[in-house]
């Protein structure tokens, strides 16, 4: 059973520049943290959060572990998962800020494949992991964190970018919905962030990590934009 003194997360996306700095952030508020790289190729060496020296030395390693993952593959899943039971009694939250982009030209046909890639990776794959983890999260706060790209709006301007990007996002918002329909019930706390992944922002990495952590760790239930 978690105890307020024991507080656990899993970060999936954590070789993202933001996915570093909440890693960073949760580690200094006392967190153990499970921070797993998500990708599909170049995946050794991957250190996805860089520099711990600064907040707590030996002790804060002590609550930090690590690993790589395709999350297209139910085998590398399944293992990741193996690898948070094995440093974890349990997971109080879980953070999703894994998305993959892909640029097409203006005039571009649209590659159906390609759409389907990108909606397998950003709609499908999330909602995979967090199946895989639920056992895990028995006891435990209960709570899942999407970040989402605001750029996937109905309303954003398109100036070029892969519309399959969008459709994924899309479809990641409505698996959410009915993900938090079923589990509500259960207890469990679902929040999306969407903020800008790919447009770059005034705000310093640093100061983003921390506006969305706090965002996914308050009472409030309703989705916000940072």
């Amino acid at each position: 059973m978690a105890t307020p003194e024991k507080k656990t997360i899993v970060v999936i996306g954590a070789e993202h520049p933001l996915g570093e700095q909440m890693c960073a952030f949760w580690l200094a508020e006392g967190w153990t943290v499970f921070a797993a790289a998500a990708g599909t190729e170049g995946m050794e060496g991957v250190k996805p959060v860089a520099n711990t020296s600064g907040v707590g030395g030996e002790a804060l390693l002590s609550r930090f572990h690590e690993s790589t993952f395709n999350p297209l593959e139910a085998a590398s899943i399944e293992a990741m998962v193996l690898d948070v039971e094995s440093v974890m009694d349990h997971v109080d939250m879980i953070v999703h800020c894994a998305l993959r982009c892909e640029a097409m030209e203006p005039g571009e046909c649209i590659d159906s494949h390609q759409v389907m890639a990108l909606y397998t990776y950003n709609a499908v794959a999330p909602l995979r992991i967090t199946e895989a983890l639920l056992p895990l999260m028995e006891g435990g706060r209960r709570r899942i964190g999407f970040i989402t790209d605001s750029r996937g709006g109905m309303y954003e301007e398109v100036d070029g970018r892969h519309i399959g990007y969008d459709m994924s996002l899309a479809a990641l918002r409505m698996g959410v919905k009915n993900m938090s329909n079923a589990l509500g019930p259960e207890g469990f706390a679902i929040r999306t962030v969407m903020l800008d992944m790919q447009r770059g922002s005034d705000l310093e990495m640093n100061r983003r990590a921390q506006l969305v952590c706090q965002r996914l760790t308050e009472e409030r239930d309703e989705e916000g934009e940072v």
